[in-house]
């Protein structure tokens, strides 16, 4: 049994070393699908809690932003587990079939919503039916990115066809989820839960269909293989980590709130929609309010084309410091964006009956966008030397802890002023927005002092089509400047 599955990961690899082209798709349907039925839930969470459940709005941002915080602590446990001890493709079988497990309650517990005030029983059967179906869900997205690391030698070079399966990949997502959305609209959640455990078992037929053309590896193995083709002795890589943690703890605690500051975005942009006009072409056609967030996707991946076919080929050399610095102008100046708008919206209904357009909503979340993007791109390795599991649980780390010092954050609104009151009609939203801009402002302030002596990585990228060169074959290198 060893020699045949020796054999296959010998086969495998020849195919995968012309280019990684078939394994690449192979693996793009099963995450696509599980990534609808993941994002199906996690979108539509808040308007939920609001329209089934009778959660006044500033507390259920608050509920999703503790799921959320908890769920990606768990996600932390599903990494050490896949990375360390069972590998990747177990950790993906078992935690689909527990995220469908809690959809499946999810969608049950929708037979059950309470009319008026919920009992203690029904918010705990909800919160154990949305961690189960969220903790799967952030456990799987990280594991699917080790697999697919796992199906190559080296990294594949930049090309048109892998951009377009992501360009393939964002619209699929941003489809199904707004479907899904349009469910809640309507006040259908039975029919929407029921289509993330569709998608869900969708993506399991997938996985498992295309199961012998993946490379399994086995824990640890890609981790030390790095370690020896670049030459980097044990002792020296967490010694050198030891020297630079001082220095990274502030870098750490500035990401977080970059973090926190998406989070209340996406929300508190929720809570606008609602009270904004979301007719389109058709009086009777609403755009679904958790559908305002998709509106980032299309820059999103401009941002990523950009930065592939426009900013690499002109630079050899790009230190990662001023992708993490554009991240946080990025953030600043979507939250001015979102303070002029809702400061306009508040002035239009002052003095006008009729509601603002949502679509307004469009400008701030096309910053994000941009913001994403680079984040993707740079942040990933701000943490380690070499990328692997460090980068995925400081960045699943820093994200936990966003949802929580966001609660704080709103918990010190609600507490000292009347900003966010549950209609937000009757509050000052914009001023909201405007704290948050200038403690982002400060936020970066703390970045740049902190960065002024650190030694970020530089990515060195290479071109030619020398087949002897195998870093010019095969894409960049990461180096410290």
């Amino acid at each position: 049994m060893e020699e045949t599955n020796e054999k296959r990961n010998r086969e495998t690899s020849v195919k995968l070393e012309k280019g990684g082209w078939d394994a690449a798709i192979d693996l793009l349907w099963p995450r696509m699908w599980f990534i609808i039925a993941g994002c199906g839930v996690s979108a539509n969470l808040l308007y939920f809690l609001m329209s089934e459940y009778n959660v006044e709005s500033i507390a259920a941002i608050q509920i999703c932003c503790f799921i959320f915080g908890c769920v990606f602590m768990v996600g932390i446990a599903g990494v050490v587990a896949d990375y360390s001890f069972f590998g990747s493709f177990r950790v993906i079988t078992v935690l689909s079939f527990v995220s469908l497990f809690g959809m499946i309650m999810l969608m049950l517990t929708r037979l059950d919503a309470p009319s008026e005030t919920p009992t203690k029983y029904q918010f705990g059967l909800l919160f154990v039916s949305i961690a189960l179906a969220l903790s799967g869900f952030v456990a799987v997205y990280n594991s699917y990115g080790f697999l697919r690391r796992d199906q190559y030698d080296k990294p594949p070079t930049i090309c048109w066809e892998l951009s377009g399966a992501c360009l393939f990949f964002y619209v699929n997502v941003g489809a199904g989820v707004t479907l899904i959305s349009l469910a809640g609209q309507y006040k259908t959640w039975g029919f929407g839960f029921g289509s993330c455990c569709f998608a869900n078992v969708v993506g399991l037929l997938f996985f498992f269909c295309k199961k012998r053309s993946y490379r399994l590896s086995k824990p640890q193995e890609y981790f030390v293989s790095t370690l020896k083709n670049s030459g980097v002795q044990v002792d020296e890589l967490f010694s050198r980590d030891d020297q630079d943690l001082i220095k990274l703890i502030p870098l750490f605690v500035t990401d977080i709130f970059l973090h926190a500051s998406d989070i209340m975005l996406n929300s508190l942009m929720t809570l606008q929609a609602l009270t904004m006009n979301r007719h389109i072409f058709d009086p009777d056609l609403e755009v679904p309010v958790s559908c305002f967030a998709f509106f980032s996707l299309p820059t999103i991946f401009l941002s990523l084309a950009i930065i592939d076919f426009f900013v690499v080929p002109q630079c050899k050399k790009l230190r990662i410091s001023w992708g993490i610095g554009l991240t946080h102008v990025l953030t600043i100046l979507t939250l001015i964006a979102s303070a002029v708008i809702e400061s306009h919206r508040l002035n239009h209904l002052a003095n006008n009956h009729s509601l603002m357009s949502a679509l307004w909503l469009m400008i701030p979340e096309a910053i994000l966008g941009f913001k994403f993007g680079f984040y993707f791109r740079r942040n990933s390795r701000m943490y380690c030397r070499e990328e692997g599991i460090a980068t995925v649980l400081m960045r699943t780390f820093s994200l936990g802890m966003g949802c929580f010092v966001s609660i704080l954050i709103i918990q010190i609104f609600v507490q000292f002023t009347d900003w966010l009151p549950h209609n937000i009609n009757d509050g000052r939203l914009d001023y909201v927005y405007w704290m948050l801009a200038a403690i982002g402002c400060l936020n970066f302030a703390f970045h740049l002092i902190f960065t002024k002596n650190f030694e970020f990585p530089t990515f060195e990228y290479y071109a030619g089509d020398d087949d002897h060169n195998d870093e010019a074959a095969h894409g960049s290198k990461l180096q410290v400047a």
